[in-house]
């Protein structure tokens, strides 16, 4: 498998999420590699919290208890299941709640 480190700077990063059509932190690490096949993988790297602000911010996630509620969670997964239960509880509290929780989906 080859390999290489590359610094890069906010415009590199910033290119690279374009292009997989993600945003990504600022300093995030973009660690890229070719398998012994000859494919080319890449993993992307931040901090959690930022992830979690951008996430947030792409969903449509104002409120600050909301907010504060997803940023509780350390692992993607908890994260998800405690929106779906945001959701979910959004969607039995309110009709308007629900057209604004499944927007945000979309």
């Amino acid at each position: 498998m080859a390999s290489g480190v590359f610094a890069l700077d906010d415009e590199d990063v910033e290119a690279i999420g374009d292009e997989l059509g993600l945003v990504l932190p600022p300093g995030a690490r973009v660690e890229a590699w070719r398998t012994y096949g000859g494919d080319l993988e890449l993993r992307a790297l931040g901090d959690f919290a930022e992830i979690l602000e951008i996430a947030c911010n792409e969903a449509g996630v104002d409120h600050k208890g909301d907010r504060a509620a997803l940023a509780e969670h350390t692992t993607s997964q908890d994260v998800v299941a405690a929106a779906a239960a945001l959701v979910k509880d959004l969607t039995a509290k309110s009709p308007q709640a629900r057209t604004s929780a499944g927007s945000r989906r979309s």
